[in-house]
């Protein structure tokens, strides 16, 4: 007879995604070209295993799959590009993404707007 090898595992369930921060290459940048916003984050979970998570920007969209081996993961980055702000008296521009988990039955989410610090 044939016994399983380790115990058996449970379906991953996503408890908890944070947006964990948000940069540009440098702290002060040019507001009248887009720049490059790169985004960071965390899972919390419950089981072992894949899940597929989704980052969402206004012009851009990353569905990578994350592999759990502890209770907390760090997700790959994501990286989007800002607006031009048109003229120097406007306001910075803003980036809004989000982080949300994909699995079957999932719906844990965490949004984060970032706003560019012009020259």
């Amino acid at each position: 007879m044939t016994k399983p090898i380790g115990a058996p595992t449970a379906k991953v369930h996503i408890s908890d995604v944070d947006i964990t921060g948000a940069s540009t290459a440098t702290p002060k940048v040019d507001c009248s070209q887009p720049q490059d916003v790169k985004f960071e984050g965390k899972l919390t979970r419950t089981g072992t295993g894949d899940v597929t998570i989704v980052w969402q920007g206004d012009n851009k969209r990353s569905s990578p799959v994350v592999k759990f081996t502890a209770p907390t993961t760090v997700t790959p980055s994501f990286t989007v590009k800002s607006t031009a702000r048109a003229a120097a008296t406007d306001p910075a521009p803003k980036v809004r993404v989000i982080l949300g988990d994909m699995s079957t039955g999932g719906g844990a989410a965490d949004s984060f707007t970032f706003t560019l610090t012009c020259q």
